[in-house]
């Protein structure tokens, strides 16, 4: 059994849609029904003060009864606000700063706890949010990774859940279009491609499979990680 300095840490990324919360809940579910103490976190950029202000636009500016319409207004308001280099600054320091505070508390400090944490999103989608709001170039899409992963623990497992698009569209009735997902898409692959560079290691899992099926090969992955 794994007897580690720290807790075991496993990450679940991939686009809305392809199944990281079920996939989780359901890996926490079977590693505690065999004995395993685990925790979930979502890992995700999250903040109290930037959801006031998100309500606050969306009161002064939106007036779409539709859902759909209403999201998209809300998009071209704040890519519109972002557009001025200062307020688009002033965003990305407060997402960049307030997130690692935010890994620390959640995360970092419970693993050197040897507490064993399943987390659902973590700071890939936390980036592909900023490269798709302030449309990052290559570049910097690679600072922000590099600068993040310095500062904060990098999984012990990288699970990445590939599924077409167009069946994550037809799963979610939340997001706006097939070209956001296919936009957010195309900057995951360029964060896996950085990461093959680093040589940090990712398992690429079929998101067509059945959750089952899923749970089956990522549990098989996650057994022989704690045996070690």
């Amino acid at each position: 059994m794994r007897n580690g300095s720290k807790g075991l840490f496993v990450c679940i990324i991939g686009i809305d849609g392809s199944g990281k919360t079920t996939l989780t809940n359901e890996l926490i579910k079977e590693l505690k029904k065999n004995g395993i103490e685990i925790e979930y976190r979502w890992g995700k950029f999250e903040s109290s003060i930037l959801k006031l202000i998100i309500f606050i636009k969306n009161k002064l500016f939106i007036r779409e009864k539709d859902w759909k319409k209403n999201y998209e207004k809300s998009l071209k308001v704040k890519k519109k606000l972002l557009n001025n280099s200062l307020l688009s600054w002033l965003y990305e320091q407060f997402v960049l700063i307030s997130y690692v505070f935010q890994v620390y508390s959640k995360i970092a400090i419970p693993l050197k706890k040897r507490t064993n944490i399943v987390c659902d999103r973590y700071v890939y989608d936390t980036i592909v949010d900023l490269a798709y709001d302030l449309e990052y170039t290559d570049k910097k899409i690679k600072q922000r990774l590099d600068q993040l992963l310095r500062l904060l623990p990098q999984p012990d497992i990288l699970f990445f859940i590939d599924v077409p698009e167009e069946i994550a569209f037809n799963r979610k009735n939340d997001v706006p279009s097939l070209e956001f997902l296919k936009k957010k898409k195309e900057f995951y692959f360029k964060i896996l491609q950085l990461l093959n560079k680093r040589n940090n290691q990712f398992i690429l899992l079929d998101g067509t499979k059945s959750i089952h099926d899923l749970k089956a090969e990522v549990m098989n992955i996650v057994g022989k990680h704690l045996k070690r």
